[in-house]
């Protein structure tokens, strides 16, 4: 369990090092996204979805595979990267 906690925050700390730090929204979060290392650290990889924060609010709205769409994005039709929320919010399922 420790090592499953220790990945979680791995990937949190990397979004928002990626959103924060970069300015971008990956778009794509999926298993096959996520790599982990001989050292057992946690990578994120492919980012041709990837957008600029900018271009996120002002492009194309949707992204990523559909299978890994948030309940929110699929049956409200909510644009996530649109949401104003203070708090960094995470749901494994």
């Amino acid at each position: 369990m420790k090592t499953v906690i220790l990945w979680a925050r791995q990937l949190l700390q990397a979004l928002h090092y990626i959103f924060d730090v970069h300015k971008f929204v990956h778009r794509d979060i999926k298993p096959a996204n996520i790599f982990i290392t001989s050292e057992f650290a946690l990578k994120i990889g492919d980012f041709g979805l990837a957008k600029r924060i900018q271009e996120t609010c002002s492009g194309s709205r949707w992204g990523g595979t559909l299978r890994y769409w948030s309940p929110l994005q699929c049956v409200q039709g909510v644009d996530i990267y649109e949401i104003k929320n203070e708090s960094l919010q995470a749901r494994f399922w």
